[in-house]
C-alpha cells in the first residue's frame, strides 16, 4: 500500500532529525513523524513546497523493513 501525502504548509522544520527519535513520554506533540517512520515500510520525504511523504507499507509477512531517506 502507498500514501502519498501532500500540504502547501510551512513544511517539516529542518532541524528535526529524519528519522525521529521517540519523543518524551512528556511531550504535548511530535509524535506524528515518529509514528509514521516507526509503522511503515518505507517513508520518503521530498523536499519543495510544503510537505510531501510518501509512505510505504508492504502487507505481505516476510517482507523487509528499510527506511528510506531522500
Amino acid at each position: 500500500m502507498t500514501v502519498d501525502v501532500k500540504d502547501e504548509g510551512k513544511g517539516i522544520d529542518p532541524r528535526i532529525p529524519l528519522p525521529p527519535g521517540p519523543p518524551s513520554l512528556a511531550a504535548e506533540g511530535g509524535r506524528g513523524l515518529y509514528m509514521i517512520w516507526s509503522l511503515m515500510s518505507s517513508v520518503r520525504l521530498n523536499p519543495g513546497n510544503g510537505t510531501h511523504l510518501v509512505m510505504v507499507k508492504e502487507l505481505f509477512s516476510g517482507s523487509t523493513r528499510s527506511n528510506l531517506m531522500p
